[in-house]
Parts: C-alpha cells; sequence; structure tokens
C-alpha cells in the first residue's frame, strides 16, 4: 500500500476567522498561527474556555467562559463624519511659529509647520481617567517599549499591552496639558527638542522640572477646548459591561447583609455565539458572528466570578 502525501497548499484546508456582523466598527482580537508542518489557524478570544457547542438548521452555537467584554473585542472607532469629535494638537514655538502635530515617514510623532500636515485626534476617556488618542484613520498613540521611548501610530493592542495607548494628563493654565505614560510609578512626559537631529520629534523622555534647569526639552502642549474634548462621549461601544455590581466583601461575606457600601466588585459574564457557517466567505477566510449577553454570575463551583481590573 503506497501512501500518497498531500502537500498543504493542495489541501482542503481553510482557516476561518470570526467577523461581528453587525458593526464593522468592532473589532474582534485575533492571532494567526501556523503550524510547523505548515497549516494556518486564527486564535480568538472570544473563543477560549468554552463550556457549549450545539449544531442547529445550519447555525452553529458556542457558549464561552465567563469573560470581560473588552476582552475579546475593541471599537475601531466610527468615522469623523459621524463623530464630531477629532481635534488638533499644536504648540506654540518662538521660532517656528504654530506646529501641529503630525506623523513623518517613519512613523515618529512631530511638530509640523503646515496646517495640512496635522493629525486629527479623536479623544477617549478610560475608565481609570486617562486619555486614549484615535487619529482620523483609526490608529491610535501608541509609546513604544525600547529606549529612546518614541511615539508612534499603531493598531489596537493586545489587553495586556493596552496600557502603551494610555496616557495621563495634567492640565495647567487654559489648555496647555502635560502628558505622561503609564504606569505612574515609572511615567515618562511627552516631550520634543527645537535643536539637534530629533528636532520637534516627540518622545517620552523624562520628567518636567520643577524650575527652568531643562530648557532644551518642552513638554507642553494644547488642545483647544482641552475640557470640553475629555467630556465629549462618542456613540458606540460601551465599557461598562458587567451584569452586577455587589457592594461588600464577597471574600468574608461582610457587609451582604446591611448597606455598609466596601468594594464594588464587577461580575464577568458568558456570551452566546452563534454563525450562519454555510455562509464562510472561504476567501476572505471569514464567517459572521452574533454576539448575545448571558446573565451568568456565577462559576461552575458556584462562586463569584470576579473580574480583575
Amino acid at each position: 500500500m503506497s501512501l500518497t502525501i498531500v502537500s498543504v497548499s493542495a489541501s482542503n484546508w481553510v482557516p476561518l476567522k470570526a467577523e461581528y456582523a453587525l458593526d464593522p466598527y468592532i473589532q474582534l482580537y485575533t492571532t494567526e498561527l501556523t503550524t510547523t508542518d505548515g497549516y494556518r489557524v486564527y486564535n480568538q478570544n472570544i473563543f477560549n474556555d468554552p463550556k457549549d457547542t450545539a449544531m442547529n438548521r445550519e447555525t452553529a452555537l458556542y457558549l464561552s467562559g465567563p469573560q470581560n467584554l473588552l476582552g475579546f473585542l475593541y471599537d475601531i472607532g466610527k468615522s469623523n463624519i459621524y463623530t464630531g469629535g477629532y481635534v488638533t494638537m499644536i504648540v506654540e514655538d518662538s521660532v517656528e511659529g504654530t506646529l501641529y502635530l503630525s506623523v513623518n515617514s517613519d512613523n515618529n510623532l512631530y511638530l509640523d509647520a503646515s496646517a495640512t500636515a496635522a493629525l486629527y485626534i479623536r479623544t477617549i476617556v478610560n475608565s481609570d481617567n486617562s486619555l486614549t488618542f484615535f487619529t482620523s484613520d483609526n490608529k491610535l498613540i501608541t509609546r513604544s517599549t525600547n529606549e529612546p521611548i518614541m511615539l508612534t501610530l499603531e493598531e489596537p493592542l493586545t489587553p495586556s499591552q493596552k496600557f502603551r495607548q494610555q496616557f495621563n494628563y495634567t492640565l495647567f493654565s487654559g489648555d496647555d496639558v502635560a502628558f505622561s505614560t503609564k504606569p505612574a510609578t515609572s511615567k515618562r512626559y511627552w516631550g520634543y527638542k527645537t535643536t539637534g537631529p530629533m528636532a520637534y520629534i516627540l518622545r517620552a523622555n523624562g520628567f518636567i522640572p520643577n524650575d527652568d534647569s531643562d530648557p532644551i526639552n518642552k513638554y507642553l502642549f494644547n488642545m483647544p477646548n482641552f475640557q470640553d474634548v475629555i467630556r465629549y462621549r462618542n456613540a458606540g461601544l460601551s465599557t461598562e459591561h458587567t451584569w452586577v455590581n455587589y457592594n461588600g466583601s464577597l471574600a468574608d461575606k461582610t457587609g451582604n447583609k446591611n448597606v455598609t457600601l466596601n468594594e464594588k466588585v464587577t461580575v464577568a459574564t458568558q456570551h452566546l455565539m452563534d454563525t450562519p457557517y454555510h455562509m464562510a466567505d472561504q476567501v476572505e477566510e471569514t464567517f459572521e458572528i452574533n454576539i448575545a449577553n448571558l446573565k451568568s454570575v456565577m462559576t461552575e463551583k458556584h462562586t463569584h466570578n470576579k473580574i480583575s481590573e
């Protein structure tokens, strides 16, 4: 008996990844993997920790374990024609005049004298009051991981790395603002120099001095109507995706029988996915998925499931 070996390219194997059908701006966290023998597959957070599956009328049903909504999807924002939340960021330079935050050919943020080069930024206020900056092409201002810490435009990062796309701020007089990286224990401020080979290129390069001992680096930026911008709430994905808030300590049961407020605990939610699998697009390697929330607040051990922020 002879053994016929079929190459991966000739095999009837098409990897598929789920896409949320009802909103093109909602994206699922997806990683493409390749096996040692050449097969490609997609790993998506939404399908992790499965609890049950079923098939009915050419539809696949899938029950996930308890998850935080933003652990498996993210919102890339709507186009500026719908949101109206885009603004520019500027600095007033004593020599160059008004400079606009822009991006150069190396994908580094820098300051440009031309208003036509300005980035239009949509500011998102996160749950911890830090800020995330979307640009008009739905990329985010991101700090690098290596020295010198550069500021670039990147696609949304994974949950474990999203802190690199979140920035704290310090408001000075008027709309002058200084932006710093997270975490707060090792924060670095956005800054730029006006001389040298890195002139007007932004880096997260240090700390704002208490006096004028560091005149080379400039740290203040101006975002017109800043306080109105950070109060602006864009329509779209809500990050408040927990079914129950418990006031009281679940661990030792204190405060559960009275109105004493102790800790606020959020409970993860299970999700039911359904997809008409016969409508999969083998060319684009996608299939549509719908997501329903289920009010499941208990784990399989009948204990409360707590999401760590």
